[in-house]
């Protein structure tokens, strides 16, 4: 990989600054990390972490031209960085072993408990049997809960928020023991699922 390439690879001049190839390989990582996409195939998977890979690399190119040129063109410099001493040109791309990602147990786990939560707030909550309380609050809630922790998406955040409000209201004026103890066994997997949904969208996020 020349610096030229290297510099093609993450949008930069070939004699930008230390400071512009950092925020240029961290804003290239970020679009091309193989987290961000949990439910590739292995062939997208391994796309992926070579990309990943040649991000890395092109970095290294760039934050060390004078050990490129030491090493010589079709190789990346040896340095203490995570792409040292990697060929480019003709390695072939690395297949992972491909495990789902942590968080998507937890949604699993969450998403598992979310329906038994619902169905105690069904059974014993402010407006028990109510099949309107169910359909408008109760299932739109768990939906989601769900869709929010898989996709991390604002828009779902303010319904769930608006969703989680309204049932702390529901839950308030008719107040009882049984009430609240439900509507605290409703709100733990919802928010659980909601805290996954954050750290989703947070790493979705583009660095500015």
């Amino acid at each position: 990989m020349t610096p030229a390439e290297a510099a093609s690879i993450l949008r930069v001049s070939p004699d930008a600054s230390a400071a512009e190839i950092e925020h240029a390989y961290r804003v290239r990582a970020r679009q091309c990390h193989p987290d961000r996409i949990p439910n590739a195939s292995r062939a997208e998977a391994s796309a992926a972490t070579a990309e990943f890979i040649r991000v890395a690399d092109a970095r290294e190119v760039l934050s060390h031209p004078h050990d490129y040129a030491a090493a010589g063109p079709g190789r990346v410099p040896f340095t203490a960085g995570p792409a040292a001493a990697r060929p480019t040109s003709s390695a072939p791309p690395y297949e992972p072993y491909y495990f789902p990602p942590p968080r998507w147990f937890a949604i699993v786990a969450w998403s598992a408990i979310l329906p038994l939560a619902i169905a105690l707030s069904f059974t014993g909550g402010p407006l028990p049997y109510s099949a309107l309380d169910l359909l408008l609050r109760l299932v739109p809630l768990g939906v989601v809960s769900v869709a929010f922790a898989i996709t991390g998406r604002r828009g779902l955040f303010f319904v769930l928020a608006f969703l989680v409000a309204v049932s702390a209201i529901v839950t308030f004026v008719g107040a009882s023991f049984g009430t609240l103890l439900v509507l605290e066994l409703l709100l733990v997997p919802v928010i659980g699922l909601a805290l996954i949904g954050r750290r989703k969208g947070r790493r979705a996020t583009p660095a500015r």
